[in-house]
């Protein structure tokens, strides 16, 4: 009987770790995240100049970022930002750092 047991539980694994591998990777990692309040892109003139007195005072900023894909949520995200070249930006508060494209930035402002 022990034996039968053991031959069904190991005919079983596989199709289990299958079935737990399938939701890994299909369902959404984060169902439980809620949506933020979509706010209006600034324009361009006025981003630039923020995102410039930002980095240049080193001020704490909040930000509302797409995601790259489009397959996802907008964030709302603060701490200091960084530029690392024309295109790519850091901003990190305390120990998470956000990396992004300037076109990902939909709003920055001062905290």
């Amino acid at each position: 009987m022990q034996e039968l047991r053991g031959q069904s539980l190991l005919k079983a694994t596989p199709k289990f770790i299958n079935k737990m591998m399938d939701q890994l990777f299909t369902e959404d990692v984060r169902p439980d995240h809620p949506r933020v309040d979509l706010l209006n892109p600034q324009p361009v003139e006025q981003r630039n100049l923020f995102i410039a007195m930002a980095i240049a005072n080193q001020y704490k900023v909040t930000m509302q970022v797409t995601p790259i894909n489009g397959s996802g949520y907008a964030e709302n995200v603060s701490g200091y930002l960084r530029k690392i070249n024309d295109e790519i930006f850091k901003l990190t508060n305390n120990n998470v750092s956000h990396i992004f494209r300037y076109n990902q930035i939909r709003y920055i402002a001062h905290i």
